[in-house]
């Protein structure tokens, strides 16, 4: 977990360094089944330390959670080696891991349409560029899952062309992915908008 003022990252550096570690493994191995049930146990085990600071964090600070629909995750098709990388990604599973989370601790949550989230600026609305994790729009430049991110939570209270609501409540997001890397696999924002002028 990274934490500034304004935000706050859950990476995925170690979940996909467990991925890493237990595909050698399996691949040097003649009792594969046995690395894999491992290597479950390590991730989910590191998706409930995850999910849990960032209920905590959500209750502490009065948020709601957003998270995109993950349902067609599964059926893109980004080619071979990032489709590995995304497919084996567990984002079914961090969703229902928040949505359980946040009902015993009664911290409302949504899951919203990403469509087309990741194209429009949070501050114009109008459609951008997205190059190598920018995401840049009339003398906007913005991290392109921060961006994502702000639409999504936008979508969520309803009133997208309406910025100021956005210090009510917190956006998370499963960002899509451009690289070989998976960086980031939540985000959370608070408080002040990141699109201001």
């Amino acid at each position: 977990m990274v934490e500034s003022s304004q935000e706050v990252f859950f990476k995925g550096d170690t979940i996909k360094q467990i991925q890493a570690r237990y595909s050698y493994l399996r691949r040097q191995s003649k009792n594969g089944k046995r690395w894999e049930d491992r290597e479950y146990n390590k991730v989910r085990d590191k998706l409930h330390k995850i999910t849990t600071q960032l209920v905590e964090y959500a209750e502490d600070n009065n948020l709601i959670v957003v998270v995109g629909e993950l349902t067609e995750i599964q059926n893109q098709d980004k080619g071979r080696v990032m489709n590995r990388k995304l497919h084996r990604f567990p984002h079914y599973t961090i969703g229902q891991m928040l949505e359980y989370k946040c009902k015993e601790r009664g911290i409302e949550y949504k899951e919203v349409s990403e469509a087309y989230t990741s194209q429009r600026c949070c501050k114009c609305g109008e459609k951008g560029v997205r190059n190598k994790g920018i995401f840049k729009c009339n003398g906007t430049e913005i991290n392109a899952d921060i961006n994502g991110a702000w639409n999504i939570s936008k979508r969520a209270l309803g009133k997208p062309e309406i910025r100021s609501m956005l210090g009510a409540g917190a956006s998370v997001t499963m960002p899509k992915l451009h690289s070989d890397d998976l960086t980031s696999a939540t985000q959370v924002r608070t408080a002040e908008e990141p699109c201001s002028s």
